[in-house]
């Protein structure tokens, strides 16, 4: 992602959060959470 604009700075600590539910997640946080398989889930769960 090449904007910067609405990234923060990190404050240093391990607990990384998703900052926005607008942008897209970083793939560094994609990876250690695994939102895709969750998001990949929850779409068969509500049946769309």
């Amino acid at each position: 992602m090449g904007s910067k604009r609405f990234r923060k700075e990190a404050d240093g600590t391990p607990n990384s959060i998703f900052r926005s539910s607008l942008l897209p997640a970083e793939l560094q946080l994609m990876k250690t959470t695994r939102l895709d398989k969750f998001i990949e889930e929850f779409i068969k769960i509500i049946n769309l």
